[in-house]
This record gives C-alpha cells, structure tokens and sequence, in this order.
C-alpha cells in the first residue's frame, strides 16, 4: 500500500527561507512621494547624488525613498553603497520624476556571509540652469 506525504507547511517554509537567505541579493525600498506627482522619467534617467550638506538653492524635495539591500557574498551577493545602492536609488528616483538625490544616511554592516546597505534619501527635482 502506498503512502502520500503531503509537505509540511512549516517544512516548505524552511525550504523557501533557506533558498531566500542563499540567493545572491535581496533588495526591498519603500518609496513615499511628497507634494505633487511629478511625471516619471525613463529608468536611464540622470540623476545627481549629492550629499546633503550641499542642498541646491531652489530644489524642490518630491519623494523619500528607504532602502534595505543585503547580499550572501557566498553566492555572489556582493553589495555596495556606490554600486548597488546608488543604482537602486536612481531606478526609484526616476520613477517619482526626481533629478537628484539627497542621502540622508547609510548604514553598512556584515554579519557572517550576509551583508547590508541602508540607505535613507530625498528625491529631488533641482531646476535647470
């Protein structure tokens, strides 16, 4: 007679935690549009990052964006703030219609074979001169 095993649900769990904590990287941002919605530009668009010590005169802030990047370095998941975390913050920065971006803070730390980027910005649009 032959036996079914249907999966343990906390079993399949398990299997999709252990292949979510191997795979290369990770990236989850929350993205919060401030004032008026400003048409989206291109994914390629240009973005200035600047630090935000040098906020130009009449720029205008239209979005926040927070931003958690983590990497295994076992299985390629390298993750660096001028890399990964700038390229992250142009995609959304774009999306709200922003020219610039203002990094407020970062936090990078590692932990065993995992490591993460923290990033919290303002998306700007700085008027062309």
């Amino acid at each position: 007679m032959k036996h079914h095993h249907f999966a343990n649900p906390l079993r399949t769990f398990f299997v999709f935690f252990l292949i979510f904590q191997l795979s290369g990287c990770a990236t989850v941002s929350k993205v919060e549009t401030v004032g008026d919605i400003q048409p989206v530009l291109a994914d390629k668009c240009q973005i200035e990052i600047i630090d935000k010590s040098a906020l130009p005169i009449g720029s205008k802030i239209i979005g926040n964006i927070e931003t958690h990047i983590k990497g295994n370095i076992f299985f390629g998941g390298v993750v660096r703030t001028n890399d990964e975390g700038y390229k992250e913050l142009r995609i959304k920065s774009c999306a709200l219609g922003g020219n610039a971006v203002v990094i407020d803070d970062v936090i990078e730390s590692s932990a065993a074979e995992m490591r993460h980027i923290h990033i919290w910005a303002r998306v700007l649009i700085i008027p062309k001169t």
